[in-house]
């Protein structure tokens, strides 16, 4: 069914700087602001499941914006709570001050697999995306997905580009 697909075995993430200040509507929109819930239903088999996509509005208020490259630590939690690994540490390049960015980050299910079945989350797990370096960045909504390789198709489909 995916022959000839590719699906990403590690995480990738990107900062683009955003002239709105909306989660993309493919991204499940968060009541909060840096947490991101993902819900995964009990009738999807497990190999199905490509990994997850979590989107972060950030703004930075550091004038001028190489003053600070900010570092963010993205977590991955348990339902009730418990922190189960530290996913990703990043320092951001240069943002334009006051202005909306979205920050994408995929992280491919291989990499937390055996972690999330080992202690029965499946049902459902929390990531936190956090800065501690100079409190001039804030997260002001955040958005998450279940990829699917459903979605991995559709994707692919809708962007080849014909010769």
């Amino acid at each position: 069914m995916l022959q000839g697909r590719c699906l990403p075995a590690t995480r990738f993430d990107m900062l683009i700087p955003f002239p709105g200040d909306e989660i993309p509507s493919w991204c499940v929109p968060q009541g909060s602001v840096s947490w991101a819930k993902v819900h995964i239903p009990n009738n999807l088999p497990q190999d199905e499941w490509a990994g997850f996509a979590l989107c972060f509005q950030l703004v930075s208020y550091t004038f001028p914006p190489e003053l600070c490259n900010h570092e963010i630590d993205c977590y991955l939690f348990s339902p009730n709570g418990k922190q189960l690994i530290l996913i990703s540490t990043r320092r951001l390049p240069p943002m334009d001050p006051c202005y909306p960015h979205l920050y994408f980050l995929y992280l491919s299910i291989e990499q937390f697999h055996d972690k999330i079945l080992e202690d029965d989350y499946w049902d459902g797990v929390e990531f936190s995306l956090k800065c501690y370096c100079c409190h001039s960045l804030r997260i002001f909504s955040s958005g998450c997905r279940l990829v699917c390789k459903q979605d991995v198709e559709v994707f692919q489909d809708q962007t080849v580009v014909s010769p």
